[in-house]
């Protein structure tokens, strides 16, 4: 299964890249962890959807913070907004849950967006050879950034 596929991905992956990839450790790590997502995901998709989807990483990166706010927080306030539905009144259950529907029309909005721009055909191949150039580029930024701080002692 892709659920399956992808935590594999994520716990073998996603540190060793987030490792070799350049600039701050928080970007370097959310980018890991969407790529090899994606990666562990591609042959269930392929197999059942006969595609993969080529702006995954970069929908994933920007609908990230928003799903973690929603993660963190939503359960719980929904959980609590629930449980006194009750006793409080209905505008002040609507301001509680505000932050998680932001958080979660944003996710949704990303989603639509990468839907609505994701190439067909061919282009799909462009588009991931694109994105696999732009990690090459990032290990070796990394790679002789390395080198130097090795060699210059």
């Amino acid at each position: 299964s892709s659920d399956l596929s992808a935590t594999a991905a994520l716990v073998t992956l996603a540190q060793p890249l987030a490792r070799r990839l350049p600039g701050p450790r928080r970007f370097a790590q959310a980018f890991s962890v969407v790529t090899v997502a994606q990666m562990g995901t591609a042959l269930p998709s392929i197999i059942v959807f006969h595609t993969v989807p080529a702006l995954g990483v970069p929908a994933n990166l920007l609908a990230l913070p928003a799903a973690a706010l929603v993660m963190l927080t939503g359960l719980p306030t929904g959980l609590l907004v629930g449980i006194f539905a009750a006793v409080l009144p209905n505008w002040a259950t609507h301001a509680l849950m505000l932050p998680t529907m932001w958080g979660c029309r944003w996710v949704l909005d990303v989603a639509r967006l990468a839907t609505a721009w994701t190439p067909s055909g061919g282009w799909v191949v462009w588009v991931w050879c694109a994105q696999g150039i732009v990690l090459a580029m990032l290990l070796e930024v990394r790679r002789r950034a390395l080198r130097r701080a090795i060699l210059s002692g």
